[in-house]
């Protein structure tokens, strides 16, 4: 199977980006990882937040694999890093929120077959010669974003017109979320629970027909009032093949610079970190 890849990633607001690239070519595995740090804004000493450091840790592990056989145990051994990351930083980890992680989407090609594992609220579209587009994951975080966007919405509603007020009335239903990671309730995230393996979307499809891949991390999911009332794939990949990913990228910072304080996008952040790519497929 031949492929081509475009790739594209860019800092938002915050001091980091927390988003990472995979690009294992002799392995065939690529993907995107968005790094989630704890509530508590832990730094290490070379001021590196937890996500940054999370994601970092993934990138490395899977970029340095020769020969992969199992892309979820791949994943497993990079969340077992991040556990001994916070154990040598010496973390509380019995409390959720003092954990820092990552969510991930990764594919591995084969000949005829498409490998995909993925923790959180990455995405991964597959695209077919008829312009189908069939989502091959969902995000894990939806039911719990809702909640907070409500909050958030809620905090409008009573007057508030910051982003740094609107986040400090949000912040109780954030913290409340955090402690529902890999569980029932919650959502999977890797963070260095056992749990977290439980909780990975993972699984493999007949590459046959499938024109290219898209992989996003989810500051490239369009704003909200674009998208309303659900994702709306469709539109994402089509405003992807018409621009490109960078331009798409531009286009959605261009729309929150218009919004600095998350009132008419609501989000819980000016500008999240922004990963993506597409993989075109050229099958003999």
């Amino acid at each position: 199977m031949n492929y081509k890849v475009e790739a594209y990633t860019r800092k938002g607001s915050n001091e980091f980006n927390e988003d990472a690239l995979v690009r294992n070519e002799s392995a065939r595995i690529f993907g995107v990882i968005d790094g989630v740090s704890s509530i508590d804004k832990y730094r290490n000493r070379r001021g590196e937040t937890g996500g940054y450091i999370a994601s970092r840790l993934l990138k490395q592990s899977l970029e340095n694999i020769k020969q992969c056989e199992d892309l979820e145990k791949a994943v497993e051994r990079g969340n077992e890093l991040i556990q001994r990351e916070m154990e040598d930083a010496r973390i509380d980890t019995g409390h959720k929120e003092n954990r820092w992680g990552a969510a991930l989407a990764l594919v591995k090609l084969n000949e005829g077959k498409i490998e995909y594992v993925q923790s959180g609220d990455c995405m991964i579209l597959a695209v077919y010669k008829n312009n189908h587009v069939r989502p091959l994951t969902v995000s894990q975080v939806g039911h719990l974003e809702e909640r907070s966007l409500n909050r958030w919405k809620e905090g409008i509603g009573k007057g508030m017109k910051t982003a740094s007020e609107l986040l400090d009335y949000t912040r109780d239903v954030l913290r409340e979320n955090r402690t529902k990671s890999n569980t029932l309730e919650g959502y999977g995230v890797l963070n260095g629970e056992e749990e977290a393996v439980s909780f990975l979307e993972y699984g493999k499809i007949n590459a046959y027909q499938i024109r290219y891949l898209i992989i996003l991390s989810d500051g490239l999911f369009l704003p909200a009032k674009e998208r309303e009332p659900a994702e709306d794939w469709e539109r994402t990949v089509s405003i992807i093949s018409e621009k490109g990913l960078e331009r798409y990228a531009r286009w959605i910072e261009e729309m929150e610079e218009a919004d600095p304080e998350c009132t008419r996008y609501i989000r819980l952040k000016k500008s999240d970190d922004k990963t993506g790519m597409v993989i075109s497929l050229n099958q003999r």
